[in-house]
C-alpha cells in the first residue's frame, strides 16, 4: 500500500519506499510506479518529510530550495537522518549573545532551574490528570515524590545538582507513568537507542518529531540550536532545542502515547520484531496513523499563558521560542515557560 498524504495542507509526508516527488504545473506530485498518489499546490506546502528512500526530481529540489521548504529525511524506523534546505544561517548578533549567555553562570543556572522546574511540574500535572481517571498507588507515590523534588529546587543549586534533580525526577515520573498504561503493551523503563519495546518506540519517535519541529522554529528565529543552558553546548547536539523541549514532553508526546496505548490505536502487529540490537519500531504502514494523530495533537487549541491568546500547540511552540529570544536579548527579566494546570 503506497502512503503519501497531507496534513492541514502544510506538511507533505512521504512514507512509501521508492516513491517519486516531482513538480508540475506549480504542484508537488508524489508518484508510485507512475501513479499519482497525491498532488498539492506548492504555495500550500511548508515542509516535506520523507521516511526511507524517495527519488526527488531536480525541479522538486530547486522549488523547495527557492521557496525555503525544508526536506527532512528519516530512516524507515523513524530515526532523523538529516535535512535539505536553503541556507538559513543564524543571525550573528544572536549567536554572539547566545555564546555570551552560555558563559554567564548566573544566566545559565537561572534558566536551567526554570527548565527543570517546568519539566517536572508539567510531568506531575500529567500524572495527576491520569491518576484522576485511573487511580493507583504508583502514580500517587510519583506525584508525591515529584512535589518534594520541585520544592528542593527553591534553594540555590549548582548546574550539576539541577541536572541530577532532573534525571531523578524523570525516573520517578516514568515509574508513575508506567502504571497508567493499559492493554497488551508494558513499560518498565526508558530505553533510548534502540527502543526495546513498543511504548519506548512510540515515545522515541514522538520526541524525535518534537525535536525536529523545534529545530526548524529555532533556526527560523535566527538562533543557533546548539547553544543551550541546561543541556551542554556541543557540536551536532541541539542543546537549546532540547532545553525548550522539556516543558512540552509530557503534555505533547507522553500524553499522546498514553492515548495510543490505552485506546488500543496500535496492536503488536504494528511493530517490527526486535532486530539484532533488540530495537522495536513502528512499521511503515503504521507511521501514517501516528503522524495524523501527531498533527491533530499539535492543532489542539489552548490559551497561551503569556499572551492570553487561544492558539494551537504548534503556535505555542513558536511563541515559546520568542519567549526565550526576548529573555536572551534582555527584553524580559526571566523566561516564562508554559505550565499546565491540574
Amino acid at each position: 500500500m503506497a502512503i503519501a498524504f497531507l496534513i492541514k495542507m502544510t506538511t507533505l509526508y512521504i512514507v512509501e519506499h521508492g516513491s517519486q516527488l516531482r513538480v508540475k504545473h506549480q504542484q508537488f506530485q508524489v508518484l508510485q510506479q507512475k501513479t499519482i498518489l497525491i498532488k498539492a499546490p506548492v504555495v500550500e506546502i511548508a515542509k516535506i518529510i520523507i521516511f526511507g528512500y524517495c527519488h526527488l526530481s531536480h525541479g522538486a529540489i530547486q522549488t523547495a530550495l527557492f521557496r525555503r521548504i525544508p526536506i527532512i529525511y528519516y530512516s524507515p524506523q523513524g530515526y532523523y537522518l538529516g535535512s535539505l534546505q536553503s541556507k538559513n544561517s543564524p543571525q550573528a548578533s544572536l549567536v554572539k549573545e547566545q555564546i555570551l549567555k552560555a558563559e554567564d553562570q548566573n544566566f545559565v543556572q537561572k534558566q536551567a532551574k526554570i527548565i527543570v522546574r517546568a519539566k517536572l511540574k508539567n510531568s506531575r500535572v500529567l500524572l495527576i490528570r491520569l491518576n484522576g481517571r485511573r487511580p493507583n498507588e504508583h502514580s500517587v507515590a510519583a506525584i508525591t515524590e515529584l512535589k518534594k523534588i520541585i520544592k528542593c529546587l527553591d534553594c540555590d543549586r549548582s548546574l550539576e545538582s539541577l541536572r541530577g534533580y532532573e534525571g531523578n525526577g524523570a525516573r520517578i515520573y516514568f515509574r508513575g507513568l508506567s502504571s497508567q498504561f493499559q492493554g497488551v503493551f508494558t513499560f518498565s523503563q526508558r530505553t533510548l537507542r534502540p527502543p526495546k519495546d513498543p511504548i519506548n518506540s512510540l515515545l522515541g519517535f514522538g520526541y524525535t518529531l518534537l525535536c525536529q519541529h523545534l529545530i526548524s522554529v529555532v533556526q527560523f528565529a535566527g538562533l543557533h540550536p546548539n547553544f543551550g543552558n541546561l543541556h551542554t553546548p556541543q557540536n551536532n547536539h541541539p542543546a537549546l532545542v532540547l532545553d525548550l523541549m522539556e516543558e512540552f514532553r509530557a503534555q505533547i508526546v507522553d500524553s499522546l502515547v498514553v492515548y495510543f496505548v490505552n485506546k488500543r490505536i496500535f496492536s503488536p502487529s504494528d511493530f517490527t520484531a526486535p532486530d539484532e540490537k533488540e530495537g522495536v519500531y513502528l512499521k511503515k504502514e503504521s507511521l501514517k496513523i501516528f503522524l495524523k494523530h501527531w498533527s491533530n495533537k499539535l492543532s489542539t487549541k489552548m490559551i497561551h499563558p503569556s499572551t492570553g491568546k487561544t492558539v494551537s500547540l504548534r503556535t505555542c511552540l513558536e511563541l515559546q521560542v520568542q519567549e526565550y529570544l526576548a529573555y536572551l536579548k534582555g527584553n524580559q527579566e526571566f523566561y516564562r515557560p508554559m505550565l499546565w494546570q491540574k
